[in-house]
């Protein structure tokens, strides 16, 4: 009986088809996003922050489905908000003060990151950095303040659910979502 040749590509698991599947969408909705939003900035530059906002808004939706199905933030959707809330504000209109202020909480997170990788991800990281420039410097504040809100009520509500508090993953995306929701939008 032959062995199988080592070169053989293998079969894809339903559910390595269905991340990509996913991949491949949440990609295109990113750069779609992204491609409006330029051209709204272009056509009514003096709506640009509630553009700003808004793209980013739906680009955290997106981002929450995807950290639901798959537990993984797409490195798409962390390009698209960087390329809305950092490189454009920073060629357009120098606000440097809020990268400042959106950078510190990051570095803090990263540090923590560094010291415990079980307590929060990479990717969650850098979608809480790249969505903070959106924000004023008050709404920073309330921002974080809202998202480990949440992130602490779906713990909890997870654990108790699981039977175990310790070890409990949750998907931070939807709760960064949320929280950039309420306090960018509504408040």
């Amino acid at each position: 009986m032959k062995r199988k040749a080592e070169n053989e590509p293998r079969q894809k698991t339903e559910q390595e088809r269905k991340t990509g599947m996913y991949t491949v969408i949440q990609a295109a909705i990113d750069v779609l996003i992204v491609f409006i939003h330029i051209l709204l900035m272009k056509l009514y530059p003096a709506h640009a922050h509630l553009f700003e906002k808004t793209a980013t808004a739906l680009l955290l939706c997106g981002a929450s489905v995807y950290d639901i199905r798959t537990a993984g933030i797409p490195i798409t959707t962390i390009a698209g908000m960087i390329s809305i809330n950092i490189i454009y504000p920073l060629v357009c209109s120098w606000e440097a003060n809020v990268l400042f202020i959106s950078g510190l909480p990051v570095l803090v997170l990263f540090i923590i990151y560094f010291i415990n990788r079980n307590v929060i991800g990479p990717g969650d990281i850098l979608l809480l950095g790249a969505a903070m420039p959106a924000l004023t410097p008050v709404e920073i504040f309330g921002f974080l303040f809202l998202c480990f809100s949440f992130s602490s009520v779906v713990g909890i509500i997870m654990g108790i659910k699981r039977k175990k508090i310790k070890g409990t993953i949750i998907p931070l995306a939807p709760c960064i979502a949320l929280a950039f929701f309420i306090r960018a939008l509504i408040l």
